[in-house]
């Protein structure tokens, strides 16, 4: 409501609040998130350590709600109440369950509202040593991406493309709103393949196959690596599927003492 008076003007705003969980949901919200950040140890742990710890966590334990997503009374899939608690959210729920587990591991973060391949999309910005970095743990999830993509996944195989990334990288399929300034990101110094070793500039065969190797004998299920660019990239790809797949299937064989493998690519 707006009234004047002389030489002044009162203006009057009316606020009404919607919560998408109760009190009772919101503490059991915190003791969750308490048992969770203790499980991950973070204690010692690096800003980025402990990024990709919760980021790992988060995708291991909450699936995407496409059974609720066109249910409009369901309203706690957009909580972390919903991811942690229920194991099930959309976007807003595990960016904001994000924002939580970050906030009490001591990080600075925040929620980025904005839309993503055409749709209504929420994910973060975290800041690690003094920097800022595109999150998004919804992209990251495999079930979400395989139903996005179509393509049938291994159910544990995390996507890292969109972990620590710069807006250069997230804008290719993501577009923050507007009406609210946010930090540049443009330090690609903490993607998840570069700190790990698995960034390539020029293709390296033997290099690479040994970390087959050392991948199947640490018992992963999955091998993934990036390359800088696609002409790089091209020039591997003959070789790793002609070459090095083979050989790490049968390294795999040897090593597990199996009769055979089936392998995807």
């Amino acid at each position: 409501s707006t009234r004047s008076y002389t030489g002044a003007t009162r203006v009057t705003y009316t606020y009404y609040m919607n919560y998408f969980s109760t009190a009772e949901q919101e503490k059991q919200l915190t003791s969750a998130v308490t048992c969770a950040l203790a499980s991950l140890n973070l204690n010692g742990k690096t800003d980025v350590e402990k990024v990709i710890a919760i980021h790992n966590y988060i995708c291991d334990h909450v699936d995407y709600d496409y059974d609720g997503l066109s249910d409009s009374t369901n309203t706690v899939k957009y909580t972390a109440y919903g991811a942690l608690c229920n194991g099930k959210a959309v976007c807003n729920g595990y960016a904001v369950l994000f924002y939580r587990m970050c906030k009490d591991a001591g990080l600075s973060v925040r929620i980025i509202p904005g839309t993503a391949n055409g749709g209504a999309h929420a994910w973060n910005i975290v800041k690690c040593n003094d920097k800022y970095y595109q999150m998004d743990v919804t992209f990251g999830d495999p079930i979400f991406q395989e139903n996005e993509t179509g393509e049938t996944l291994p159910h544990d195989l995390v996507n890292y493309e969109y972990l620590c990334c710069t807006d250069e990288e997230i804008f290719t399929d993501h577009q923050p709103d507007d009406f609210v300034p946010y930090p540049v990101c443009d330090s690609n110094d903490l993607e998840y393949y570069r700190i790990n070793g698995l960034y390539y500039e020029t293709f390296d065969e033997n290099e690479i196959y040994e970390k087959m190797k050392a991948g199947i004998e640490q018992g992963q299920e999955m091998f993934a690596i990036r390359f800088s660019e696609n002409a790089v990239y091209e020039v591997a790809k003959e070789k790793i599927i002609d070459n090095l797949i083979p050989q790490a299937a049968q390294f795999l064989v040897d090593f597990r003492q199996l009769e055979e493998v089936k392998y995807t690519y």
